[in-house]
C-alpha cells in the first residue's frame, strides 16, 4: 500500500532518475499506462490467494480450489485483455506471462474436474501426468526464452532496446528470429494444452459414465 501510494504520487514522472532508483524493479518492462500492474494487480492476486489458503473465509478445501480456479481464470483474462508489458522482443514478456497463467489455470481446473467427477486412483494418476506435462512444457518454453535472451544481448544496444520499448518494433535479424520463435512457441503450447485438455476431459467423461 505504501509503495502504491508513493508511485501514485510520482506517476507523472515514472522515468525520472529518482522514481527509477526507488521503484524501477516494479516498473521496468511495463507500458507507462500500466505502471501499477506489478504493484497492485499481481500483488492483489497473491494477497487474495494467501487469504483464501490460510483463513477460513472459504470453508472447505474443494471450495478453496474452486475459488483459486476463478482467480487464476480472472488473472489470465486480464493478461490477455490488457497485455501490460511493453513491445520489446515481439512482446516476449506478455508471452511468458500468458504461458505461466495458462499453466496455472489448467492445473487448478484439472484438480476441480477430478474432485467433481470423484475420479478413481487410475484417472487421478493419469491426470497428474497430464498436468506435469503441461507445466514441464511451460518450463521448457521459459528456458528457451532465457536462452534466446542470453544470445540476444550481444546484438542489441541499450538505445535500440529503449526504442523497442517505445515503438514495440524490432529491426533486422532480431525481429525475424523473435517473430519465428513466438510462432513456434505458440504452436507448441497450443498443441500441448489442447491435446492435454481434450485427453483429460475424455478420461473424466468415461469415468463418470462408467
Amino acid at each position: 500500500i505504501t509503495g502504491a501510494c508513493s508511485i501514485t504520487k510520482h506517476h507523472k514522472g515514472l522515468h525520472s532518475p529518482q522514481t527509477q532508483r526507488l521503484f524501477g524493479y516494479l516498473l521496468h518492462g511495463l507500458r507507462p499506462r500500466f505502471w501499477y500492474w506489478e504493484l497492485i494487480v499481481k500483488r492483489l492476486d497473491l494477497l487474495l490467494c494467501g487469504i483464501i489458503a490460510h483463513t477460513s473465509i472459504v470453508p472447505n478445501k474443494t471450495s478453496k480450489v474452486l475459488v483459486f480456479c476463478m482467480l487464476s481464470t480472472a488473472a489470465l483474462m486480464a493478461q490477455i485483455r490488457y497485455e501490460p508489458f511493453d513491445g520489446r522482443q515481439a512482446r516476449l514478456m506478455d508471452s511468458i506471462e500468458r504461458a505461466s497463467l495458462q499453466a496455472r489455470c489448467f492445473t487448478y481446473w484439472a484438480v476441480v474436474v477430478l474432485l467433481i467427477a470423484d475420479a478413481d486412483s487410475g484417472l487421478a494418476i493419469f491426470s497428474c501426468l497430464v498436468v506435469a506435462v503441461v507445466n514441464a512444457t511451460f518450463l521448457l518454453s521459459l528456458g528457451f526464452f532465457v536462452a534466446v535472451q542470453s544470445a540476444r544481448i550481444g546484438f542489441v544496444t541499450p538505445e535500440e532496446e529503449e526504442e523497442e520499448a517505445d515503438t514495440g518494433e524490432e529491426s533486422g535479424k532480431v525481429a525475424q528470429v523473435m517473430s519465428m520463435m513466438k510462432k513456434v512457441e505458440g504452436k507448441i503450447s497450443g498443441l500441448v494444452y489442447t491435446n492435454a485438455l481434450s485427453t483429460l476431459m475424455n478420461e473424466v467423461r468415461d469415468s463418470v459414465v462408467s
